[in-house]
């Protein structure tokens, strides 16, 4: 009796051992189980940020395009208005005398490209963006013209169309190695070049590379002829009796209004 009872001790402890592996290896199959599951979500995980990050790129880059749209949907717009505009004060201009000749900065070119463009447009910007009438009558009809059309602040030189091209004699020039205002502009209108000069002085301004270039012209070395220094970022420098003065850029500078040669 002794010994069958202690065959089922074994038998019953044989059984909890084969209980034991058996959840042991059930535990660590679902361990493997939940490793590949959590695999499988971080990797969905991965997958959706980057269809999200693509999702947010996407529709950024649609707001953009709707925003270029109507940008160039305001300006068609706007240039449509100008044109209406314009074509309004041609038709007034029939009465005129001469046509204007303008904006004066139209018909100039640059030479060397811009890198004189930011010195040019502080020396004569005033004057580039001007228009030119042979008289005082056409210059009313003008100014009217333009009030119409809603440019109400614009600016108009009268000068005489018929008079020829301005030769200036070599002692008249600044006398000095660097380049002038109207040395680097060109114009097919004789009539621009000369209200360049008569109006913009565009043949005393000295233009330099920089500050100290033109504190060495315009303070320094006594040039005869010479109204302003323009640097090519720039500063205005000039001097009147023992006053020097120094200014800085202008903040509106536009610097690219001339077409380079």
């Amino acid at each position: 009796m002794a010994k069958r009872v202690k065959t089922f001790e074994q038998q019953i402890r044989d059984m909890d051992e084969q209980n034991i592996r058996s959840t042991q290896a059930e535990e660590l199959d679902m361990e493997v189980k939940l490793k590949e599951f959590q695999a499988e979500i971080d990797s969905a995980n991965v997958v959706f940020q980057r269809l999200r990050n693509e999702e947010d790129t996407l529709i950024d880059q649609i707001n953009q395009a709707k925003d270029e749209t109507n940008k160039i949907a305001h300006e068609i717009e706007e240039y449509d208005k100008r044109d209406r505009d314009i074509r309004s004060v041609s038709f007034n201009f029939i009465k005129a005398t001469r046509a204007p000749i303008g904006p004066i900065g139209a018909h100039v070119t640059l030479v060397d490209g811009d890198k004189w463009g930011t010195a040019i447009e502080c020396a004569i910007g005033k004057v580039l963006n001007a228009f030119i009438v042979t008289d005082h009558k056409d210059s009313l009809l003008f100014r009217a013209s333009a009030r119409e059309a809603n440019y109400k602040h614009l600016q108009i030189i009268i000068y005489e169309f018929s008079r020829p091209r301005l030769h200036i004699p070599d002692h008249m020039l600044s006398q000095t190695h660097h380049p002038t205002t109207i040395s680097v502009l060109r114009s097919d209108n004789p009539t621009v070049l000369n209200v360049l000069i008569d109006v913009g002085n565009a043949e005393r301004q000295v233009l330099v590379k920089d500050y100290d270039a033109g504190k060495t012209v315009a303070f320094d070395q006594w040039i005869s002829n010479l109204k302003e220094v323009y640097t090519s970022d720039g500063y205005k420098m000039f001097s009147r009796g023992s006053v020097q003065t120094i200014l800085p850029p202008m903040k509106n500078t536009r610097g690219g209004c001339l077409s380079g040669s």
